[in-house]
């Protein structure tokens, strides 16, 4: 595997999360985030008093035996020019009160698999940022298939599905009790494949129904 290949990889695994367990030194706090489309730097909300601590490390799913990759985070205060990713964990987590909004740029990340990234290799603007209001009004076009492919590729059936976000590796739908993560099956690149995959996997939903 190359270093693209690997970059590419670890950032499949990461995309495929937007909740998991920050270490603030030694403290476990679970937390729930989003990626910044313009950069893919991690934002969250946390308790202000951690942010006194001295390394952040983010552990996905969590930092138990199931854990498939660490990153080790420098958190800054969320800049204005992100506002529009204050937005996204909105949409796809709901109403955050009392916390310190952080935008958490990325040092490094490592895999379960051994695969180990740095930060500048993963800090990179999404390829599908501009289109992606599009591709989820694609997807959100017909909830009775985005439900049966949720299903079918995402394991679990939403009973009122939407679809938040899209990137080359998948999409996120949010779910009652959190974010369902549904990917494609092979990477889709720019808009065009992207649309395509989408429209072939709804058609299908609709033939399967």
């Amino acid at each position: 595997m190359d270093v693209r290949d690997d970059n590419s990889e670890c950032m499949r695994v990461i995309r495929a999360h937007a909740a998991g367990i920050l270490r603030c030194d030694e403290t476990p706090e679970p937390v729930k985030f989003v990626l910044s489309r313009v950069d893919h730097s991690v934002i969250l909300p946390i308790e202000p008093a951690l942010l006194d601590a001295e390394s952040f490390l983010l552990c996905l799913p969590d930092d138990s035996f199931d854990l498939r990759v660490r990153m080790l985070l420098r958190p800054r205060e969320l800049e204005d020019s992100y506002d529009i990713d204050r937005d996204r964990h909105l949409a796809y987590h709901g109403e955050t009160t009392g916390m310190t909004w952080v935008r958490g740029v990325i040092d490094h990340a490592h895999t379960a698999g051994g695969i180990v990234v740095d930060g500048d290799r993963l800090m990179l603007e999404s390829s599908l940022r501009a289109c992606e209001p599009r591709l989820c009004k694609l997807l959100n076009s017909d909830r009775d298939r985005l439900r049966d492919v949720t299903e079918l590729l995402g394991g679990v059936r939403v009973e009122e599905p939407l679809a938040v976000g899209v990137d080359a590796h998948g999409f996120d739908v949010r779910a009652r009790h959190g974010i369902v993560r549904v990917e494609f099956p092979s990477e889709c690149p720019d808009e065009d494949t992207a649309t395509r995959v989408i429209r072939t996997l709804l058609d299908g939903a609709d033939r399967d129904g």
